[in-house]
């Protein structure tokens, strides 16, 4: 069946986005990032901040087209398509790029664009998210060097703010010397 399909023609538009553009392509490529992030919801955005504050580059992967423009009519350099497709981590630099951060909240989508992107870049420094605790070591397995478990940073978050409370003002700590 394969070998028939070859010389049929795609359909109109297929492979393409609805910006009429390949999914790949971007008006300017990741070319020289220090960072590709992958998703940019809240926690991309957070991570693009703290990037900014600090000077670094970074190239940004979504798959929602009003946020893609807007990053690009912004300067950003953005990815508009699926950053479980080889072509579409190229073009945001992921070959190039020093570190990687995935923070799409898909366990799935994290373990293979983790896997793709180690094949891409072997020296890059991967951080990525996962939603539960028991998708973490398939991360790791996959190629990440920091995997974020969103159950236990929120349980880390709590408590930082719950035990605080439970020591009155009165007790300071003993002093030395």
């Amino acid at each position: 069946v394969g070998a028939r399909l070859v010389g049929v023609p795609l359909a109109p538009g297929a492979g393409r986005s609805l910006l009429a553009r390949p999914y790949a392509e971007t008006e300017e490529d990741g070319a020289g990032v220090d960072v590709v992030i992958v998703g940019f919801g809240p926690v991309g955005r957070r991570v693009a901040r703290d990037l900014d504050e600090a000077g670094a580059t970074y190239a940004v992967v979504e798959l929602n087209e009003v946020t893609v423009r807007a990053l690009r009519e912004d300067g950003t350099p953005a990815v508009l398509g699926d950053a479980r497709t080889e072509a579409v981590l190229l073009s945001a630099g992921t070959e190039r790029a020093r570190s990687l951060v995935f923070t799409v909240p898909d366990d799935d989508v994290a373990r293979g664009t983790c896997a793709l992107a180690r094949r891409l870049n072997p020296d890059a420094f991967i951080a990525t998210r996962v939603t539960h605790e028991r998708f973490a070591p398939s991360l790791h397995d996959a190629g990440a060097n920091c995997v974020v478990v969103d159950e236990l940073a929120v349980a880390d978050t709590m408590a930082e703010e719950v035990l605080p409370q439970l020591v009155p003002e009165t007790e300071t700590a003993p002093t030395v010397g």
